[in-house]
């Protein structure tokens, strides 16, 4: 049985993941998450439906047949799930690396070799997979969460598989209504498990009742009914601020907006705008419970000079320039006695009778678009959150019309900071790589919680081993983000010895410490350059 890792224990790693093989001469201490690697397609899926953050799976298979989870694309890739790269698995350190039991006499002792535990997960059949998922969802502690059935890449609920199609294939359980058909097709279609030869005979009967054509007709139905409902939430809640925002701000948005534009691609072209104009407040960022933050009246005080926000007053003041064009049918965050009383504001608004989900912090304040627009033309928060697959792919295509607008608005400074294309990146070496990262940071202009996200954005997509630590001094309201990095290949104790170093204010990126040794070649390029001499 899996155990779950605690903060500060150590962890006798994986004492038999149901009937596969751990490494029990091995410890791992977890001072944090646990970090995996996955060297098969189908544990990849697995990972992904558990809801495993991309920063906890450090490896994935290279596959030209089948593709990855999205969220996990931009993972080191460690070759295929028979012959994964040793060397590559080893450099990236995972606390577990994690294969199919089909491998298991094949990869066990090279895993061993290497020192890094591991468990193979039982595929086989369906009762196996089905247990192998709940000691994963222990693990993870995911075990009431860890099945998202998505269709059309839209999840639209979360299921038990115990309780729900796990009892329905195994023979305990019959279909009851249409959520059982929506929830077993999306199941079957989205897991690599039931394209597999030999699937047992119970699984094989489902397989044919659903694909006949009054099934399908009920599971389309399903979906059309949950995106009228959707339609139906949001123009029978509306909602709408008393506060007005600030005709700088409305007019800097407006004036220069194409005038060619459909209203959802306006919609979309003002929520980008507002995400590079604006910055998460640093002061919320250190301390949430700060209540000037959740009070309604805060969105008068935003400006173009006072420019710091929240999820709450971005979302508001994004809601009353929708209102500008003509977009009404809208649900914004709720309020109580003058206050925010939500953890979390995104808005939702009906256009051209899509629903759109805007949320520019969902990622989080460090990587949500918020951030991200400001150092690549890349929407990634506003979607369409219904499940037909036109509606979807009108919004994908706004989406990229309104992308290619910021490319050519792109100013000249823009141009010095934003990532490079992945061509340039591709013919990179590692140091080059590592020289590009201080060069960025030193010169991009951003700062505050922006700088923290574009340092986290540039280790993602520089693909650099980096380790960053942020400190919050609350006296003087800073963000002190510390950076150790050292070249791929060069071993962990010597990276521990000599790493590059130093200490930037995210508030005024001044260099307040520099600890650097140099390392092949860097001596040239150690740290961004001070404001000021220390």
């Amino acid at each position: 049985m899996l155990k779950k890792l605690k903060s500060s224990l150590v962890f006798i790693c994986l004492i038999s993941l149901l009937t596969g093989c751990v490494n029990q001469n091995q410890e791992v201490t977890s001072d944090q998450e646990i970090t995996v690697a996955a060297t098969s397609i189908a544990v990849t899926e697995i990972l992904d439906q558990l809801n495993i953050p991309a920063k906890q799976v450090v490896g994935i298979p290279q596959s030209d047949s089948y593709t990855v989870p999205k969220k996990y694309q931009k993972t080191t890739k460690i070759g295929n799930a028979m012959t994964p790269d040793m060397e590559k698995i080893s450099t990236l350190k995972p606390d577990l690396i994690l294969s199919p039991n089909s491998l298991e006499s094949d990869l066990s002792s090279k895993y061993e070799k290497i020192k890094i535990s591991s468990s193979f997960l039982n595929l086989k059949n369906l009762s196996g997979m089905y247990k192998s998922i709940e000691e994963l969802g222990k693990l993870f502690n995911k075990e009431n969460s860890w099945y998202k059935p998505k269709h059309n890449n839209i999840p639209f609920n979360e299921v038990s598989f115990l309780d729900g199609v796990g009892s329905i294939l195994l023979g305990k359980g019959k279909i009851q209504n249409d959520y059982d058909v929506a929830t077993l097709i999306t199941f079957m279609d989205s897991c690599e498990y039931f394209k597999m030869d030999n699937l047992p005979e119970l699984v094989v009967y489902y397989k044919r009742l659903l694909s006949q054509p009054n099934y399908l007709k009920a599971y389309d139905e399903f979906f059309n009914g949950l995106d009228q409902d959707m339609i139906n939430s949001i123009t029978s809640n509306q909602t709408k601020h008393s506060f007005e925002i600030n005709a700088d701000i409305k007019n800097f948005i407006l004036k220069d907006m194409p005038s060619d534009l459909t209203k959802l691609e306006k919609a979309i072209y003002i929520y980008s705008k507002l995400c590079k104009i604006l910055d998460y407040d640093m002061e919320y960022y250190n301390d949430n419970a700060n209540k000037k933050f959740i009070a309604e009246e805060s969105i008068s005080d935003v400006d173009l000079s006072n420019n710091n926000v929240v999820c709450y007053t971005f979302s508001y003041i994004y809601s009353g320039l929708l209102r500008e064009i003509g977009i009404d049918q809208i649900k914004e965050a709720k309020i109580n006695k003058g206050e925010f009383v939500n953890k979390h504001a995104s808005v939702e608004f009906v256009v051209d009778n899509i629903v759109i989900m805007a949320d520019s912090t969902h990622a989080g304040a460090e990587i949500g678009d918020l951030t991200t627009l400001k150092v690549e033309n890349k929407i990634n928060g506003l979607r369409c959150s219904q499940f037909n697959i036109e509606k979807q792919n009108k919004v994908n295509q706004a989406k990229k019309k309104v992308e290619m607008i910021l490319e050519k608005e792109k100013t000249d400074e823009e141009t010095n900071y934003f990532l490079p294309s992945q061509e340039k990146l591709d013919s990179m070496t590692s140091i080059d790589k590592y020289i590009l990262f201080n060069d960025l940071v030193a010169a991009t202009p951003l700062t505050g919680v922006s700088l923290l996200g574009y340092i986290q954005v540039l280790k993602d997509r520089l693909n650099l081993y980096i380790i960053t630590k942020v400190e919050k001094d609350l006296d003087q309201n800073d963000l002190i983000i510390n950076i150790k990095m050292r070249p791929l290949g060069v071993e962990k104790t010597y990276f521990e010895n000599a790493a590059i170093s130093y200490k930037i204010n995210a508030r005024n990126k001044e260099i307040i410490y520099n600890g650097s040794n140099f390392v092949n070649g860097l001596s040239n390029h150690s740290v961004p350059s001070s404001r000021r001499q220390l």
